[in-house]
């Protein structure tokens, strides 16, 4: 992945010192920690000695993950407070045990932790707990049709 590992002491220096910040597209099927792990062993090699994400995708989500190493770590709760982008399609006619039509109450295929479990980790073993509801702040919400298949309509938040 990363081909011939570095040898030179300086480069690793510079590398790991400031830190290096890496924007990754998660794959469907990855936990956000799996993505960590699969970087930390070469992340390593380099010289930097932390790895950590800047938000948890649900594991069935694709999309960016930022990920930080070395000193850039400090830098998370930077990442985590910045507004945020989301895109996708939604087919009419159809809903899932996510969809939440009546309030902000995070749904219960969501990343957030309670008790130190995702509350997807609940969902998918069939468990609903109640869910504080969350303040949010939406600057704009654009839909439109598929040009190919009127069932669909895309979105971006």
């Amino acid at each position: 992945m990363w081909g011939t590992p570095v040898k030179s002491l300086q480069v690793q220096d510079q590398f790991a010192s400031p830190g290096v910040v890496l924007l990754v597209d998660k794959p469907k099927g990855w936990t956000s920690f799996d993505v960590c792990g699969k970087l930390k062993g070469s992340l390593r090699r380099i010289g930097a000695k932390k790895v950590g994400h800047a938000g948890t995708l649900d594991p069935m989500a694709t999309g960016l993950l930022i990920v930080c190493a070395g000193k850039a770590t400090k830098q998370v709760d930077n990442y985590q407070a910045m507004d945020k982008v989301y895109s996708g399609t939604m087919k009419l006619g159809e809903n899932t045990p996510s969809y939440d039509a009546d309030s902000e109450v995070p749904p219960m295929y969501s990343a957030l932790k309670v008790k130190g479990e995702r509350l997807y980790e609940k969902a998918r073993r069939g468990e609903v707990i109640e869910r504080k509801a969350r303040v949010i702040t939406v600057s704009r919400f654009d839909t439109w049709r598929d040009d190919n298949d009127a069932q669909l309509v895309h979105f971006l938040v």
